[in-house]
């Protein structure tokens, strides 16, 4: 708030079509996406990368190895995020790159949720590393490596393209690496 007095500052998890309207509106002064669409009047400072990772539970009936090619993956039923968040954009843009169409088992904003239908092997995920690292640390769930490399997201500060907002929004950067916010903390913002 000290170093943007004129912001409004406050936690609003929402889908990147909504988190664009509430700026809009000016319900929000600021948003974190992780969309990779240039949006009219929209502008977008790069913050951090982070790559996904591959994940089922361990001894899955779908997942047998420790590496499959990134062709294999149209064989493994896919639990995804929902459709209008940034984080299906990147993971849906890497497939169809790819010439993938995935077998989608399962669509839902949730990561734990995700997890929870991990835990019954009903498929495999594309999820964030850093809400992973935990996970991958017991013996349940497994990292699958994709052998030509796994899709990664860039995590930008979006707001309305005008002046004044420039400079106020540009301000936080330094503010938000002073705090050395865990990349989790800033996901929320």
């Amino acid at each position: 708030q000290q170093a943007a007095p004129h912001l409004n500052v406050k936690v609003v998890l929402d889908s990147v079509p909504n988190l664009i309207q509430k700026l809009r509106n000016r319900e929000i002064h600021f948003a974190l996406t992780g969309s990779t669409k240039e949006v009219p009047k929209i502008r977008s400072i790069p913050l951090f990368d982070e790559e996904f990772v591959f994940v089922s539970l361990t001894g899955s009936k779908h997942v047998a190895k420790e590496q499959i090619s990134i062709k294999e993956i149209k064989e493994i039923p896919l639990l995804m995020p929902e459709n209008d968040t940034s984080v299906f954009e990147v993971i849906n843009t890497y497939l169809q790159n790819a010439g993938i169409l995935p077998c989608v088992a399962m669509e839902n904003i949730s990561a734990d949720i995700i997890k929870n239908f991990l835990l019954q092997d009903a498929g495999s995920a594309f999820l964030l590393k850093f809400t992973v690292q935990s996970m991958l640390e017991t013996d349940t769930f497994q990292k699958i490596r994709i052998a030509e490399g796994a899709p990664t997201i860039t995590f930008s500060l979006a707001f309305l393209d005008e002046k004044h907002l420039v400079k106020e929004v540009s301000s936080l950067i330094p503010v938000l690496e002073k705090m050395k916010l865990q990349r989790s903390d800033l996901i929320a913002v």
